[in-house]
């Protein structure tokens, strides 16, 4: 009988990210099928904790300009959701409230400490998706009051591995990812631990 396993695919030719498939490969032996599985994965390594976030500059759905390192040189953590319109356990964080909180507690409208962006990074979606109106979305990603940008490019160098990925960007540049955490984990994360050594009282 045929092991199946769960290898890491490309999305397409000229992309860098990858999904998760399930394979029923043809009859091979162990040792051949665990150097398989070990090339599959070093594929899709992605940027390492600690590692400095390479500079981007985009325009989001709505037109307004964003540059990472003028954030960041104001003294603010940057959080990035990267994301796919047709992944419901993405939208289903997108719509949890976590990220919405922070930029509404933290954003430019509350102690200005923070900035929130939504990357979506499938290089086949477009602006009717992201509104929810096509066959390539489970919902209407805008009902969130932070910046949602659609440039698969610009995440080209964070080697994005999976979706949804949720980044902290420290003002020195500094990159982590934080996962999908609820709102007081995102505060204690950054905050309260130290992440970004910010006096913070929650």
């Amino acid at each position: 009988m045929a092991l199946e396993y769960l290898a890491i695919k490309k999305l397409g030719d000229s992309s860098p990210r990858f999904y998760l498939e399930l394979i029923k490969p043809p009859p091979m032996s162990r040792i051949t099928l665990l150097i398989s599985l070990l090339i599959v994965i070093s594929l899709g390594a992605q940027i390492p904790d600690g590692s400095q976030a390479p500079p981007w500059s985009a325009t989001d759905i709505y037109g307004q300009q964003h540059t990472l390192y003028e954030y960041l040189g104001q003294g603010k953590t940057v959080f990035i959701e990267v994301s796919a319109t047709w992944a419901a356990p993405n939208f289903n964080y997108h719509t949890s409230g976590a990220l919405q909180s922070l930029y509404v507690d933290y954003g430019p409208g509350g102690t200005d400490e923070v900035m929130v962006f939504m990357y979506e990074s499938d290089e086949s979606t477009t602006l009717a998706d992201i509104l929810g109106n096509s066959s390539n979305t489970v919902g209407d990603w805008t009902n969130v009051p932070f910046p949602i940008i659609n440039d698969q490019q610009v995440m080209d160098n964070y080697q994005i591995a999976y979706f949804p990925t949720v980044f902290a960007i420290c003002p020195d540049g500094i990159l982590t990812e934080v996962g999908q955490v609820g709102v007081a984990q995102l505060y204690q994360h950054v905050f309260v631990l130290g992440l970004c050594n910010v006096q913070f009282q929650p």
